[in-house]
């Protein structure tokens, strides 16, 4: 029979509603903080972006000339049949990845900046298949269901994690409505953690001290690479006081 991963926990998501919620918190209180700092006018912008945390949507709104904060959430899950890679194998590969973030972007230049924050981490990785047809061995059939089933799940150590990075465009006093961004950066989320679960014939082989190898020959893969590309969108123009005035 097969079984179906759960990737996508209720605890994760109530995990992520409460970053998530935290994340307007925060930016509530860094935003009134930072009113009476500036005698500018600056807007809010919604961004759309393509980036390998998954795809989003992003606010931000400007603190002062050189500070900027932004809340989001990516998201993107991707399913793959086993059969495509081996027509004798039957069951899925998922991916997911993404979460929601709150960062605050420091501008070095007009348009290069430092970006630093946290995201909660959704990624994860499974595996779930089995033999699709019986197999001789000799002259005995084994079915599937007594070779058995595998299910590999691959998590982050931490699901809250730092995340810094450096990025190019866009720009506070930028004037245009639309610009576009670059952004390079990293986070850490810990040794992956490995869960294995076998069935049937395969069961002697989901033992503690198998998954304690997987982790170990996986244990290098501490940081999630994040490339960002964002078309974001000024919901008014830039504008200081006295110009307003006139």
């Amino acid at each position: 029979m097969k079984r179906t991963l759960k990737l996508f926990s209720q605890r994760n998501f109530k995990y992520g509603i409460a970053v998530f919620v935290l994340n307007f918190i925060v930016a509530g209180s860094l935003i009134a903080k930072g009113r009476g700092d500036t005698a500018l006018r600056l807007p809010w912008s919604l961004g759309v972006n393509v980036s390998t945390f998954g795809p989003g949507v992003d606010l931000s709104k400007p603190l002062s000339e050189k500070v900027n904060l932004r809340i989001g959430y990516n998201y993107f899950s991707y399913d793959y049949p086993l059969a495509k890679l081996d027509n004798e194998l039957q069951g899925d590969a998922v991916l997911q990845v993404g979460g929601p973030s709150v960062s605050i972007e420091y501008y070095i230049f007009r348009k290069l900046y430092l970006s630093g924050g946290l995201k909660y981490n959704q990624v994860n990785v499974g595996i779930n298949g089995q033999m699709s047809e019986s197999v001789f061995i000799g002259d005995i059939e084994m079915y599937p269901e007594e070779i058995g089933n595998v299910s590999l799940s691959l998590g982050p150590e931490y699901r809250i994690v730092p995340y810094a990075g450096l990025g190019f465009g866009g720009g506070i006093t930028n004037r245009r409505r639309v610009s576009l961004a670059f952004e390079l950066g990293v986070f850490y989320h810990g040794k992956p953690q490995v869960s294995l679960t076998t069935t049937g014939m395969l069961e002697p082989t989901s033992s503690k001290e198998q998954e304690a190898l997987i982790e170990k020959n996986i244990s290098p893969l501490e940081f999630w690479p994040v490339i960002t590309f964002r078309l974001s969108y000024k919901f008014t123009n830039y504008r200081v006081e006295g110009e307003a005035a006139k």
